[in-house]
């Protein structure tokens, strides 16, 4: 399984990196701009994600609701069979 784990913070990547990497490949990116150029890389390479952690809050270059919208259209255009499965993720702070 190829998963694509979108998060800017290091601690939170690193930590879902860990779990994660038991279950699959895992590629992490900090911001919105990385994560669609690799899905994007993804599809012209037939070589899928099978499953995205997409940070919900602001990232650098993008918000998850707009990287969410980006994969699927390109999704769409590309005519993918599969698409990949996207979970929302969030970590907040005190501060």
């Amino acid at each position: 399984m190829r998963i694509l784990i979108v998060e800017d913070n290091n601690i939170s990547s690193k930590i879902m990196e860990r779990i994660l990497s038991g279950y699959g490949e895992c590629v992490t990116v900090n911001n919105g701009e990385e994560a669609v150029a690799i899905i994007k890389s993804s599809i012209d390479d037939n070589n899928y994600f099978d499953l995205v952690f997409l940070d919900i809050m602001k990232i650098p270059n993008g918000d998850g609701k707009m990287v969410l919208s980006n994969i699927r259209t390109l999704e769409e255009e590309n005519q993918c069979e599969t698409r990949a499965s996207i979970i929302m993720t969030s970590s907040l702070d005190n501060e």
